[in-house]
């Protein structure tokens, strides 16, 4: 079965029309494509910002291609101003000047002035602002108040239906944890098509299992008579309306609307489509007979890990299932070296990637990278891909005689660093893009992918302690660090000063660093001077602004300098700051009592839960902007560039825990099972 696309897509041909699919593997310029694609249907075929319609999936993204694409249309219309040959290095420009110059500066000229109402914006943007156009439809709530995370209207209707069925005749070895109803119901919530099963056809199952089942739908029912009594409505929710509203017949004007408004349509990371999205775009955009041009751009290889709930099964059945889409490739990498992509291309090729369509794309490098290299102290070219195998009869084994995966997983750090210190003594790569001067590897060249934050720590402690410098980046919530803990701890002083179980809890925190004895040992006069300034700060809240208030106890209590003197005082003074803006900036207007900001380390952000968000307000930060080896996961490193990537725990298989979703062979029908979650 052919994994290959129909042909290479050449950005500077003929404008696609109808419906294409353009498969961009990592680093081949997707975010440029779409933005130069976009300029081009304004500057040739007089396509205005208002016809225009570009879905992405975060809001980072949305803001950067709204960016893109103004600077590139200023730029290019600049450059045709006049007469004069066109001198520059952009591509674009070059092909927007082989002809109609004058006309194409025009059409770019007006279009800049109308760039505002270009709808370039989140799927969940667009089927809002859809929405309010179908506020008359009985399908949709137009007064329903938007809520960013339903998670807690999930977790008390999952709750109130284990409640409810307390009374049902089954041990209570079989009601299955509130974990395993609730990740169900997520699901199903997000994704109302999915079959449920066991559903009850197959005899062999254990009543308890369909047990399960029954629960879940109950939890759903509870959630929408929820919804409805409360008046809210959620993310999934509103996209589930609209393609519920664009199947009733009776929108079939509204329909039609947009249809007429849009005339080109982009969809950006269109491998994280899930079917009720893909429902609603191919029911407008794009079809048979139509006038409309759907442009459909994502790496298929993407897919296969459900990223944002993506469906392997909807991007195959939308690339694969009809004949009218065609289907293309980016066939240039921009990022990496020659020799590492023909490395990869010996390896991987003719591998494919959880389905049989979806295989290995083997892309060029760009010209300017094609003999890019990084060399030894001879001067030799390092190979562009090293696999490192712990493989032999020195493995270490436990008890029974099998490998002792803990202690092999220590080796394979220690050889990391190992490998690291080598690289960094010995090797040489070009200064940079534009200058290609050797110059000595640095720490900062270097990244460390993970599959998991457990091992963040290990790897930072190993390097460090063979004197290379080390970082993670973004590690889990700032909200659940220790000083997050420390924190507390001074909050809920300030909250009770009279409190003296708070106050010594206080007095041992990073901010006194009283010692157990001098706790033990402290009178009333000692801790009297603690309190003062506990109530102090207290009441200065009232006064002044979040920010000014925990700047003054950072200074009295000197607790900066103190943390910096410890091991990982740039882990933890990095987090304190983050803190402090955390508290300042979710306060209203900066001002908060006591109890709002305690509220506040203990209640979500308000990004979490939000598919639109990009990122989280409250993962952790890089703690040191110092030359240093950057550790994180492969998912946080998604469009990061380094010279040089080291993968220490591929052989790890990452524990999924989400619920089983799959598509049925025999019925085609996207299933889940709820006995395997949780």
């Amino acid at each position: 079965m052919t994994t290959e696309a129909d042909f290479s897509f050449d950005l500077y041909g003929d404008l696609p029309t109808g419906r294409i699919a353009i498969e961009a593997s990592a680093g081949t310029g997707k975010t440029f494509t779409l933005a130069a694609l976009a300029t081009r249907y304004m500057a040739e075929q007089d396509i205005a910002p208002a016809d225009l319609l570009i879905v992405t999936f975060t809001r980072a993204a949305n803001a950067e291609l709204r960016s893109r694409i103004r600077d590139q249309m200023v730029e290019a219309a600049a450059a045709l101003v006049g007469h004069e040959p066109y001198a520059g290095d952009s591509e674009l420009i070059m092909h927007l000047a082989s002809e109609e110059r004058e006309i194409r500066r025009d059409r770019l000229e007006r279009a800049v002035s109308e760039f505002d109402a270009a709808s370039i914006s989140t799927i969940h943007g667009f089927a809002t602002q859809v929405r309010r156009t179908l506020g008359l439809s009985s399908a949709v709530d137009p007064d329903a108040r938007l809520m960013v995370s339903s998670d807690e209207l999930i977790e008390a209707a999952s709750a109130d239906a284990l409640a409810a069925a307390s009374g049902r005749p089954f041990p209570s070895a079989d009601f299955p944890k509130l974990s395993v109803v609730r990740a169900a119901t997520r699901e199903l919530m997000a994704s109302p098509d999915l079959l449920l099963v066991p559903d009850g056809s197959d005899q062999a199952v254990l009543p308890s299992f369909e047990f399960v089942r029954e629960l879940v739908e109950d939890a759903a029912g509870r959630l929408g008579s929820r919804r409805v009594s409360e008046g809210t409505i959620g993310f999934d929710d509103v996209l589930i309306q609209l393609r519920r509203a664009l199947d009733d017949h009776g929108s079939a004007a509204v329909a039609s609307a947009l249809q007429k408004r849009y005339k080109v349509v982009l969809i950006d990371e269109f491998q994280d489509t899930d079917p009720v999205q893909w429902g609603i775009f191919s029911a407008l955009f794009g079809r048979t007979g139509s006038d409309d041009t759907l442009v459909l751009v994502g790496d298929p290889k993407q897919a296969i890990y459900r990223f944002r709930g993506a469906d392997v099964s909807v991007y195959l059945d939308a690339v694969h299932g009809g004949t009218d889409l065609r289907r293309t490739t980016l066939s240039t990498n921009w990022r990496a070296d020659g020799a590492c992509l023909d490395a990869l291309a010996k390896l991987l090729k003719g591998a494919t990637f959880g389905h049989p369509r979806i295989g290995y794309v083997d892309v060029d490098a760009a010209p300017e990278n094609r003999h890019r290299r990084i060399v030894d102290e001879a001067d030799d070219s390092l190979s562009g891909l090293l696999v490192r195998a712990a493989i032999g009869p020195h493995l270490p084994e436990n008890a029974k005689g099998n490998p002792d995966m803990e202690a092999i997983g220590d080796m394979i750090v220690l050889d990391l660093v190992a490998h690291i210190r080598e690289l960094l003594v010995s090797s040489r790569i070009p200064t940079s893009k534009q200058d290609p001067t050797l110059r000595s590897l640095l720490p900062s060249d270097i990244a460390v992918l993970i599959t998991g934050w457990k091992d963040a720590d290990a790897v930072q402690a190993a390097l460090v302690s063979q004197g290379v410098p080390a970082v993670v980046a973004g590690a889990g919530s700032v909200l659940q660090s220790e000083a997050a803990s420390q924190v507390r701890y001074l909050l809920f002083a300030m909250e009770r000063p009279g409190d003296l179980r708070r106050v010594r809890a206080f007095a041992l925190s990073w901010f006194e660093h009283w010692s157990v004895e001098e706790v033990a040992t402290s009178d009333d006069i000692a801790l009297a001077g603690l309190q003062d300034h506990l109530t102090t700060w207290a009441s200065r809240l009232g006064e002044h602004s979040v920010a000014e208030v925990l700047a003054e106890v950072w200074e009295w209590t000197g607790v900066v300098a103190r943390v910096l003197g410890a091991s990982d005082g740039d882990r933890n003074a990095t987090d304190l700051d983050h803190l402090a803006e955390l508290l300042h900036s979710g306060s209203p207007e900066g001002r908060s009592g006591v109890a709002g900001l305690i509220h506040l380390l203990d209640q979500a952000p308000d990004s979490e839960g939000d598919p639109d968000a990009d990122t989280d307000i409250t993962a952790r930060r890089i703690e040191s902007e110092a030359e240093a080896v950057q550790i994180t996961t492969v998912w946080k490193a998604k469009g990061l560039e380094f010279p040089v990537v080291c993968l220490p725990s591929l052989w790890k298989k990452s524990p999924d825990r989400r619920a089983l979703i799959f598509t049925d062979p025999a019925t085609g029908r996207r299933t889940l099972d709820v006995t395997k979650n949780g």
